[in-house]
């Protein structure tokens, strides 16, 4: 979650996933998390004053955008990509993103396939070791 106070764009998919995670414990412990509040300070606290100085920073942010160029792209698939495909077209964008589900499908699978079946799954029902447990009735 702190690649979100540097460089927001870097962390959406960390954001996305914390974001689910939070929604379970939500729903599991009918309060919000520590983390989620503690990140949602951070991020009021850094992001905050750019905006009571300058207002429409996020405007003029993205209005310039940096140019897309072969040393800028640090990954083997998007160099050789744009030595292929023009990146101003569609289908760089779009094979790029098909790229990365397969990626990400060929890490996920492999992750479900090498852990054990205690860590595939995340359980936030468990109880909180702070908080003693009361006796069933």
């Amino acid at each position: 979650m702190a690649l979100t106070l540097l460089r927001p764009q870097i962390g959406l998919i960390p954001l996305a996933f914390a974001a689910g995670q939070w929604w379970k414990a939500i729903g599991a412990r009918k309060q919000v998390p520590r983390q989620a509040w503690s990140w949602l300070f951070s991020v009021a606290l850094l992001f905050a004053p750019g905006f009571l100085f300058t207002p429409d920073w996020p405007v003029r942010w993205l209005s310039t955008p940096r140019p897309v160029f072969e040393r800028a792209l640090s990954g083997l698939i998007p160099r050789t990509l744009l030595c292929v495909v023009p990146y101003q077209t569609a289908a760089y964008w779009l094979i790029l993103i098909a790229a990365g589900g397969l990626l990400l499908d060929v890490v996920a699978l492999n992750e479900n396939r090498l852990a054990p079946a205690s860590e595939t799954t995340c359980d936030v029902s468990r109880s909180d070791s702070r908080t003693p447990e009361r006796p069933a009735r």
